[in-house]
């Protein structure tokens, strides 16, 4: 059995193009008898060496792709908000931290009820309980409290999903609303 057969399954274009750089290097003397193992080992040494420049260039890919995501997500139009499943706040974009007026990290490990208008906090317990059971999307408007105590009046969109561990995980869009002719 020769060296290249005991070998894991390879790509054949990456073997040509590392058996053809290979050629192009100068080789050390060598007796005849060794000659077929030391070119299988620089082969895949070459052939390892391409593999790890093709994953450091994916990577650098994935890490513009995720940077680009992030931005999307953080500087929406909208606010975005994550809960867990009792309503608490597990993550939040820039825009819903703007539009209540404090820091992101301030809306983190905080129940979404502590920002809503004391009035209307029936009607997000009510779009939870139906979101939890029927699975579908949900709307409502209701008035939100900014930091200073000021209300503003939102379009809440929600929808539910399963985490890592099948817990519901609740997502919000908050739009504010505003009246026709009025400013933000």
């Amino acid at each position: 059995m020769s060296f290249s057969s005991r070998q894991t399954p390879h790509n054949p274009l990456l073997r040509a193009a590392a058996e053809a750089k290979l050629a192009q290097e100068p080789s050390p003397e060598v007796t005849q008898s060794s000659d077929e193992l030391l070119h299988e080992l620089q082969v895949h040494q070459i052939e390892l060496e391409m593999q790890n420049e093709q994953l450091r260039m994916m990577q650098i890919v994935l890490d513009l792709s995720q940077a680009r995501y992030q931005d999307l997500y953080d500087q929406a139009p909208v606010g975005y908000l994550m809960l867990n499943d009792q309503g608490v706040i597990q993550q939040s974009n820039v825009t819903a931290a703007t539009l209540m007026g404090v820091n992101r990290e301030e809306l983190v490990n905080q129940p979404l009820h502590r920002f809503i208008f004391k009035e209307d906090q029936d009607s997000l317990y009510h779009l939870r309980r139906t979101l939890g059971k029927t699975l579908e999307p949900q709307s409502c408007e209701l008035r939100m409290v900014c930091a200073d105590g000021m209300p503003f009046p939102v379009l809440l969109t929600a929808t539910v999903t399963r985490d890592a561990w099948h817990a519901q995980e609740f997502r919000f869009a908050l739009s504010r609303i505003t009246q026709p002719g009025a400013s933000r």
